[in-house]
């Protein structure tokens, strides 16, 4: 597959799974990003968590990413959700309770747009209240700041009223020589 055509526009983008081979899960969500969406410029470690918002008996693998794309905010959306349904995802959610899943990829942040649609919400709408979601987009983008709030990242990550236990099993930087790209 070739890399897709890039621009200088910027997404940051949460990916989690919490059934099946998270770790396999997340390299072949982070593989069809890269060829659908845009080149994988950061990439965070691989953080373990519990669920957040309902009971399971599976913890999350939750990273981060950020790329570079020349998709509108709408078509990455489609991209991701396209993505989730080939990895074995059915419903976000049902009735607006969180379940289990094979995958989750939401976009936290494209480039410093505010949007808010009945299809989208960026920055997302829940991200700030989410340890597992703001370590991993600390490690890749500590000084980003909240285009909401008009808070850092780590600031964010400091003011987070989640104690949810976020620890990292895998370190993936792309300097590194990660496998998942």
């Amino acid at each position: 597959m070739e890399e897709k055509i890039i621009s200088d526009t910027f997404v940051y983008l949460s990916i989690g799974s919490n059934l099946g081979d998270r770790l396999a899960t997340i390299e072949n969500g982070l593989t069809l990003i890269r060829h659908r969406i845009g080149q994988i410029l950061r990439i965070a470690p691989i953080y373990e968590n519990p669920p957040v918002g309902f009971e399971a008996d599976l913890l999350f693998y939750n990273t981060c990413v950020l790329v570079r794309t020349n998709f509108s905010p709408l078509e990455v959306l489609d991209e991701i959700q396209n993505i989730e349904k080939e990895l074995g995802r059915s419903n976000k959610t049902i009735e607006q309770v969180y379940s289990s899943r094979t995958i989750d990829i939401d976009i936290i942040y494209y480039n410093d747009e505010i949007i808010k649609t009945e299809r989208l919400s960026i920055p997302h709408p829940l991200h700030q209240d989410r340890r597992f979601v703001l370590m991993p987009l600390n490690d890749i983008a500590t000084a980003k700041i909240d285009p909401l709030s008009g808070f850092s990242v780590s600031q964010l990550l400091i003011d987070c009223r989640d104690n949810s236990s976020v620890l990292v099993i895998k370190n993936n930087e792309l300097d590194k020589g990660s496998s998942l790209i």
